[in-house]
């Protein structure tokens, strides 16, 4: 059986995913990417969620041979980790539902320092493509990278592909940690904000919603003010709308009341609630 510290490592990354139950994603990594700790002799691995709530986690040490299953349950969530050897391989990744999900986030366990890093991450997210492609499905990635050269060289490189299903998020988070600073320093209260929404676990937050979650149908000709009074009957609030999807996706905040749109089937809102369901 796999040691206690897999499974709090493991759940610690899954449990990450398992606050947005309408979508699906798979996590794809290991300490560096969850804060959790790290077992003796390394670990890497992938974990996903599916629309029924449910994950599979691939976890490895070091050395181990021998596929292995442990299955608990978290809430309304059911957790199995698999070990694999090789955790970002074709066989680990297609296995954690790669093919299938919105969303993938990659990591590497602790230990894993620039350039290996990043040229590890680009490499694993090359291979998602391949699995996409391969099931011709679109998914979202999200990597945390160490260089901007990384997301210079990804975007030239899906630029040119003629069976694109991959749209990424490759974040630095330096660059967000000096963004916030720079902001917080500007204007003291804005570190208060940024708590609120992005920290905190009770309050207000942040989702990215369907139209029709409000009663909105593509084709539908609205102004954002229509669609603010919608939102504050239900005791939410309106914050603007994101046109399209991935790649080419354009995000409108904060438009004003006379703003008119005609919904899109891909389009999406953004709001502030208590609670999202």
């Amino acid at each position: 059986d796999a040691r206690e510290e897999d499974l709090l490592l493991g759940s610690s990354l899954s449990h990450a995913l398992s606050t947005s139950p309408t979508r699906s994603g798979v996590p794809i990594g290991g300490a560096g990417a969850t804060g959790g700790r790290r077992a003796t002799g390394g670990m890497a691995g992938t974990s996903a969620v599916n629309r029924s709530g449910k994950h599979r986690s691939h976890w490895r040490r070091k050395g181990d041979a021998v596929k292995r299953d442990v299955a608990f349950a978290i809430g309304n969530a059911t957790f199995t980790f698999r070990v694999f050897r090789d955790p970002l391989s074709e066989e680990a990744m297609a296995a954690a539902g790669v093919q299938t999900a919105d969303s993938v986030v990659l990591g590497l366990p602790a230990g894993y320092s620039y350039p290996y890093s990043d040229a590890q991450l680009l490499s694993a997210l090359f291979m998602v493509q391949a699995l996409a492609a391969e099931a011709q499905h679109d998914v979202h990635v999200v990597i945390k990278v160490a260089s901007t050269n990384v997301r210079t060289i990804a975007q030239k490189f899906f630029e040119q592909l003629p069976n694109r299903r991959v749209t990424f998020e490759l974040l630095l988070p330096d660059q967000i940690t000096s963004a916030v600073l720079t902001q917080a320093a500007w204007k003291p209260d804005y570190i208060k904000l940024v708590q609120e929404l992005l920290v905190s676990s009770d309050g207000m937050e942040l989702y990215i919603v369907e139209f029709d979650r409000l009663g909105f149908l593509p084709g539908e000709a609205v102004t954002f003010f229509d669609i603010a009074e919608a939102a504050r009957a239900l005791s939410f609030t309106a914050l603007g709308y994101v046109r399209g999807r991935g790649a080419n996706a354009t995000h409108v905040l904060a438009p004003a009341g006379a703003t008119s749109l005609v919904i899109a089937p891909d389009d999406r809102l953004i709001i502030m609630a208590e609670e999202w369901n």
